[in-house]
């Protein structure tokens, strides 16, 4: 992933660079999986999967094109890389679960962690997602070292107004690793 969330462990193992396989290539796989082992659902275990419009809308093309039926899917996606074309299209290929990382309601949060998004957009997308998937997963983080109960709350909030839309809540506590920039602004 080449964001630069300050919280994130991940991105910085990789130097932030981006290591990406061909739409067709993925694609291939699974056919491989379905039709040597009857595999029927996968799980793209990617923070990055989103990481183009046009990419994804070629996995779905490439997918479509591929002759597997009853095939299901499951995605992470980032909110302000979500439009309304490329959900349906994921929808419309056997996505059943897209999974955004949140992380805040607050927007001096979303700031502070550079996500790159507002908590509007977050609202937005995770109303349209829930529209069209069976499943949202909405990913929150608290516990961070500038977090006040205002922010908090804020986020407590928009877990509510989601969960209420139907999506999933998934909250997790602040794990500060060396490799993130917020440790290494700690150490200061």
């Amino acid at each position: 992933c080449p964001y630069k969330c300050s919280f994130c462990s991940v991105a910085p193992v990789w130097n932030h660079k981006c290591h990406f396989r061909t739409p067709r290539d993925v694609v291939d796989e699974m056919v491989e999986l379905n039709e040597g082992s009857g595999v029927d659902l996968f799980l793209f275990q990617d923070e990055f999967f989103v990481s183009s419009k046009r990419a994804v809308m070629e996995y779905c093309d490439a997918l479509k094109k591929s002759g597997l039926k009853n095939i299901r899917w499951k995605a992470f996606a980032r909110v302000d890389l979500a439009d309304q074309e490329l959900m349906e299209t994921m929808a419309s290929t056997g996505c059943l679960e897209i999974r955004f990382g949140i992380e805040s309601g607050s927007e001096r949060m979303l700031e502070l962690t550079k996500k790159g998004f507002t908590p509007e957009m977050a609202v937005d997308v995770v109303s349209r997602a829930t529209q069209l998937f069976p499943r949202v997963d909405t990913f929150f983080v608290w516990g961070y070292p500038n977090e006040t109960m205002d922010d908090f709350y804020k986020s407590l909030f928009q877990m509510i107004s989601f969960r209420l839309m139907g999506a999933r809540i998934l909250p997790s506590l602040l794990c500060l690793l060396p490799q993130t920039e917020m440790f290494r602004s700690l150490e200061n």
